[in-house]
């Protein structure tokens, strides 16, 4: 790079028509985030969404916040960062569940050469479990419920 051009990293990129065939992207340079306004972002994710309780954890109770917290959410600098904290959390769970699919898989591996083929077939069913292979129905119907009686004579009261 020379002296005089400038190198920028994830900024977004706002395109202007030049003539009508060519466009020119041009890189826009936001504002660093405030430490209430991270905090906001970081508190978004915490409530799964619920802009205005995310509101409220960061600036207290105020009125009007989910008004306050959707002025805040149209900002494009809180976007990014939004989108950015998403993107890091799936890729760690992704490379969570990925090593957690393996260690299933060494236990049921190692479970077949011992010939506990219960322990190995326990195994291969959480690591369906955990892929989503398996749902779990809602129990309909009766529920069997098991009533032992005992008598004075049986406890020491």
């Amino acid at each position: 790079m020379s002296e005089n051009t400038v190198e920028v990293i994830d900024a977004p990129v706002v395109t202007t028509p030049a003539t009508s065939t060519a466009v020119i992207e041009v890189p826009v340079e936001l504002p660093p985030l405030s430490v209430d306004e991270d905090s906001f972002c970081l508190a978004i994710i915490e409530y799964s969404g619920n802009a205005s309780a995310a509101y409220r954890s960061v600036f207290g109770d105020v009125t009007h916040a989910a008004a306050k917290a959707n002025r805040l959410l149209s900002q494009p600098n809180i976007q990014l960062r939004i989108r950015a904290l998403t993107e890091s959390i799936q890729e760690s769970s992704i490379f969570t569940m990925t090593s957690h699919l393996m260690e299933l898989a060494s236990i049921r591996d190692m479970a077949k050469l011992q010939g506990q083929l219960k322990v190995a077939l326990q195994a291969e069913r959480s690591r369906g479990e955990v892929s989503g292979l398996y749902k779990q129905q809602p129990q309909t119907g009766p529920t069997m419920v098991q009533v032992n009686m005992v008598s004075k004579y049986d406890m020491s009261i």
